[in-house]
């Protein structure tokens, strides 16, 4: 294939079996193709096509008629070429460079469960890498360990029907600062909450994001482009359902 090739095939397809009544298993490859068009990057060269591929194997359990619900997967992934977007030191001018083939592979793992009718729980657990043929970590990619859980209690009688209130938690692992991979950011905790009110078709509702206020750096360009997680903040709205 050419640098200046315009058009691939491209496969996608999938298979889903279901051995007992309360598992599901599945299997799915798709590839993408995206031509360089004859643009060029930052230095003048030529961009190439952009060819990826992704696979992924995965079981789902669903017991007591959907009141527990388990999925679980592991997943391959690689784009090549992988483009990335930095700062010119000592300037505001920002480059497209070309940073070879990214593979990115690990696993996922979710469970909802409503063990009463007004109450629901979720929660998540996954864990990745995605590198570069140097074994260098790409910017802003959270690897290692991350997990997430969010739970609601809704009120579904009495002088309180309607109403519900919920909380969610969050883990971010370390991530590469910047696309040299020089330094890292550290991990960090957040949660959020939320109130609301249903009355027929009208909701109302508030959410608080940043529950604790967490100070953490959050992003990054490079050393000296570090963004902060935005502190504590509150969104409120009113939505009708036609």
């Amino acid at each position: 294939m050419t640098n200046t090739g315009a058009r691939n095939w491209s496969n996608r397809f999938g298979i889903v079996g279901k051995p007992w009544k309360f598992l599901s298993s599945f299997a799915v490859h798709s590839e993408t193709f995206e031509p360089g068009g004859g643009a060029v990057d930052s230095f003048g060269n030529r961009t190439k096509n952009r060819i990826g591929k992704s696979d992924e194997i995965g079981a789902k359990f669903d017991l007591f008629d959907g009141g527990l619900v388990f999925t679980g997967s592991y997943f391959d992934m690689t784009l090549n070429p992988f483009q990335i977007s930095t700062l010119v030191p000592g300037t505001s001018n920002r480059l497209l460079v070309d940073s070879g083939k990214n593979s990115t592979w690990g696993h996922e793992m979710d469970v909802a469960w409503q063990p009463i009718r007004s109450v629901t729980l979720l929660a998540g657990y996954g864990n990745l890498k995605s590198r570069n043929p140097q074994g260098q970590r790409f910017r802003h990619v959270a690897e290692g360990p991350n997990y997430k859980f969010f739970g609601k209690y809704e009120f579904l009688e009495g002088i309180l029907k309607g109403v519900s209130a919920g909380f969610g938690y969050q883990f971010t692992p370390s991530r590469a600062a910047d696309a040299g991979d020089t330094f890292s950011l550290p991990a960090y905790h957040t949660s959020e909450a939320m109130l609301a009110y249903q009355w027929k078709r009208w909701k109302a509702q508030v959410n608080v994001y940043n529950l604790t206020n967490e100070y953490v750096p959050y992003t990054s360009i490079n050393r000296d482009r570090i963004y902060l997680l935005d502190p504590r903040n509150y969104r409120a709205s009113i939505t009708y359902r036609y």
